[in-house]
C-alpha cells in the first residue's frame, strides 16, 4: 500500500519519515490513524495494518482521552500547531508509555484539512527515573523529620548554602531567603569557631581520611546554649582536588550530653574509689617522713645535740614532702571535681599526667608494679584537663587490674608525635585481651573484670572523651603485649 506520506509529500519526505529515529504517525480530523512509521510501530508494537484505521483514544491511557480529543479540536480550529502535549499510551502489550507528544495540521492549498501529523518521543525511562528520583526523596525527607536532625549541602564555589528546616527550629528564628555561612555560625558560640574550622581544614588536607565530627554549643533564641554534634563530609571535588560541595547533619544531644556527664563522673568515682587504698599509701607514706624529722628534731634540740645545718636540712625535707601532699591533695581535687566543657584551654601534656599518677604511683609501688615514663611532657594541647586526666586514669587503672596477678608487672607509658597529634600509648604486662573480644572491648558496660570489680563503662568514656577533643583510641592488635593507644591534636607552636 502505497504511504500517505509519499503521496502528500514525495519521495524525499517518504525517507524521511520512514527512518526517522521519532516515531510519527498520521490520523485523521476523527482521530483514527492513517499512517506511521516504523518507528512508531515498534513502540507500540502494532503491524501497519492492525494499527491504520485504530482510533487514537485506544492507544491513549483512559485519563488522557479527553485532554487528548480537546488538544485535536483545538487544532481544528487554529489550524496550526499548539503546544507540545505530555500524556500517556498503551502499548499492543499493555505497558503504559510515557511521551512528549507534538501535533501538526496539515492543510490542502484549496483551505481544505488533510490530517494531523504526531511525533512522539518516549520519555517513560525519564519518568520513571525521575518517579524514582522523587520517591526516594520523599523516603529521605521522611528519615529527616523522623531523625530530628537538620541537614546541610554546601557548595563552595558559589558559597551558596541549603538548610532544612529543622535548623532554624533549633534556634528558633525564620531561616533568610538566602543563606551563607556566616548565618549559620552566627548562632555558634565563639569558643567552639575555631575548632569547627580546625576540624574541617584537617577533614580537607587529608582528602576526607580524617572525619569531620565535632561537638559544639548552639544558641536558640529562647532558651539558651545546649549541645550538638556537627557532622559532614566533602562529597565532591575538583579535578585539583579542592573541595566543591560538602553535605552533613547536625544533631542535639543536650539530654545525651546530660546523660553522658553523669555517667563519666560516676565512673570516675568508681575509679577514685578503686583506688583509695593507693591514696592512703600516697599520703600515709610522706605523713609519716614528716612525724619522723619533726621527732628526731625534738630530740635532738632536747638533747643540745643539733646543728643550725641540721635543722634547716630537715625543715627543708619536711617542707618538700609537705608540697608532695599537696599535689596528691589538689590532684584528688582536680579529678574529682565536676567536668565544664568550656574548662578548653591549652595544657602540657605532662602536668596533666602527673595529676593522675599523683593518686595511683604509690599503691603501684607497693604492688610491686614497675612504671616507666617516656613521655614528651612539653607537648600542648587543647583540652579539658580534668577529662583528659580521667582518660590517664582510666588506662593506667584496667593495667594494673590486668597484671595485680602477674609475676612480672610493669606499666610503660610512651609518646611520639604524628603529624599533628600527639600519640600516647600505655602498655602493660598482662595476659592481653582475647581476640574474640576485641571488638567489644570499648562496648559501654562490657568488661573482663570479675563482678563486682569494674563498671564496664572506663574505656568507652575515654574514648568519647577523646573523640570529643578530636582524638581516638584503641587497642593495637600489632604489639606483642597489651597496648592501647590514644591520640590528641596538637596545638601549632605559632598558636601559642
Amino acid at each position: 500500500m502505497e504511504s500517505l506520506f509519499a503521496s502528500a509529500f514525495g519521495e524525499d519526505l517518504l525517507n524521511v519519515f520512514e527512518y526517522s529515529p521519532i516515531a510519527m504517525a498520521a490520523i485523521d480530523s476523527e482521530g483514527r490513524y492513517i499512517d506511521a512509521n516504523p518507528t512508531f510501530l515498534n513502540t507500540f508494537g502494532y503491524s501497519r495494518d492492525e494499527l491504520i484505521g485504530l482510533s487514537n483514544r485506544v492507544l491513549t491511557h483512559p485519563d488522557d482521552r479527553d485532554a487528548t480529543d480537546r488538544h485535536r479540536e483545538a487544532l481544528l480550529e487554529n489550524r496550526g500547531v499548539l503546544p507540545r502535549m505530555e500524556k500517556r499510551y498503551i502499548s499492543k502489550s499493555g505497558e503504559v508509555i510515557w511521551a512528549i507528544t507534538h501535533v501538526t495540521s496539515v492543510w490542502s492549498k484549496l483551505n481544505q484539512f488533510k490530517f494531523f501529523v504526531l511525533q512522539i518521543q518516549n520519555i517513560t525511562e525519564m519518568k520513571r527515573a525521575t518517579t524514582a528520583l522523587m520517591e526516594s526523596e520523599a523516603r529521605l525527607s521522611a528519615r529527616a523529620i523522623a531523625s530530628r536532625d537538620a541537614f546541610w549541602d554546601y557548595h563552595h564555589s558559589t558559597g551558596e548554602v541549603t538548610v532544612t528546616p529543622r535548623f532554624w527550629e533549633m534556634v528558633g528564628y525564620d531561616a533568610p531567603e538566602q543563606v551563607t555561612v556566616a548565618d549559620l555560625y552566627r548562632h555558634v558560640h565563639e569558643e567552639d569557631l575555631a575548632e569547627v574550622s580546625l576540624r574541617y581544614k584537617a577533614h580537607v588536607d587529608s582528602r576526607g581520611a580524617v572525619p569531620f565530627n565535632i561537638e559544639l554549643r548552639v544558641k536558640n533564641r529562647r532558651s539558651g546554649w545546649f549541645w550538638v554534634i556537627l557532622r559532614g563530609l566533602v562529597a565532591e571535588w575538583t579535578e585539583e582536588g579542592a573541595p566543591l560541595r560538602s553535605i552533613g547533619a547536625v544533631t542535639a544531644i543536650n539530654e545525651l550530653k546530660s546523660i553522658q556527664e553523669k555517667l563519666i563522673n560516676s565512673s570516675k568515682m568508681v575509679a577514685l574509689g578503686e583506688m583509695a587504698g593507693g591514696i592512703a599509701h600516697e599520703i600515709n607514706n610522706p605523713l609519716t617522713i614528716i612525724k619522723g624529722y619533726a621527732d628526731l628534731i625534738s630530740l635532738q634540740v632536747h638533747k643540745g645535740a643539733i646543728g643550725n645545718d641540721e635543722v634547716i636540712r630537715m625543715a627543708r625535707q619536711i617542707s618538700e614532702t609537705s608540697s608532695r601532699i599537696s599535689r596528691i591533695i589538689q590532684g584528688l581535687k582536680n579529678l574529682s571535681r565536676e567536668s565544664q566543657e568550656s574548662d578548653f584551654r591549652v595544657h602540657e601534656i605532662g602536668e596533666i599526667l602527673d595529676d593522675a599518677l599523683s593518686i595511683c604511683l604509690e599503691r603501684f609501688k607497693s604492688s610491686g608494679v614497675h612504671v616507666a615514663i617516656d613521655v614528651d611532657r612539653s607537648a600542648r594541647i587543647c583540652c579539658n584537663p580534668v577529662a583528659i586526666s580521667q582518660v590517664f586514669l582510666n588506662l593506667l587503672n584496667n593495667s594494673y587490674h590486668a597484671i595485680s596477678h602477674q609475676e612480672v608487672k610493669w606499666i610503660r607509658l610512651l609518646s611520639r608525635i604524628e603529624a599533628d597529634h600527639l600519640i600516647v600509648s600505655v602498655i602493660d604486662s598482662g595476659p592481653g585481651v582475647p581476640g574474640e573480644l576485641r571488638s567489644r572491648i570499648m562496648d559501654p558496660f562490657f568488661t573482663t573484670k570479675a563482678p563486682g570489680e569494674g563498671t564496664g563503662l572506663g574505656l568507652s568514656i575515654s574514648k568519647s572523651i577523646l573523640v570529643a577533643h578530636g582524638g581516638g583510641l584503641h587497642l593495637d592488635d600489632r604489639e606483642s603485649d597489651t597496648t592501647f593507644v590514644f591520640r590528641l591534636p596538637l596545638v601549632p607552636v605559632d598558636a601559642i
